[in-house]
């Protein structure tokens, strides 16, 4: 069986804080990104350690005080998707 796949951030990125939201300076490609509080919650996760989805979602119900549902799990996977669309993440061998 395969292991679940993880994600990384991305090393180039500068980021910056300011009242929970987020913006990313991609320092290869010159993109800016800004994120909304909940997806910047979401992509400083990824501050300690690679996360697979689940584990993201796990960690994001633990952060909002909601049980894991498959609705949070989607999001996820969506927030994912789009973090890779944008090389904000990048998926790793572990």
């Amino acid at each position: 069986m395969r292991p679940p796949r993880r994600f990384e951030l991305t090393p180039r990125l500068s980021r910056r804080l300011w009242d929970g939201e987020c913006v990313l300076y991609d320092d290869l490609s010159g993109d800016t990104h800004h994120l909304e509080p909940l997806t910047a919650a979401a992509l400083l996760m990824f501050d300690e350690r690679p996360l697979s989805i689940e584990e993201l979602a796990e960690r994001m119900a633990d952060v909002l005080e909601v049980e894991g549902d498959e609705e949070l799990l989607q999001w996820c996977q969506r927030s994912i998707f789009r973090f890779r669309l944008k090389n904000i993440v990048s998926e790793v061998e572990i």
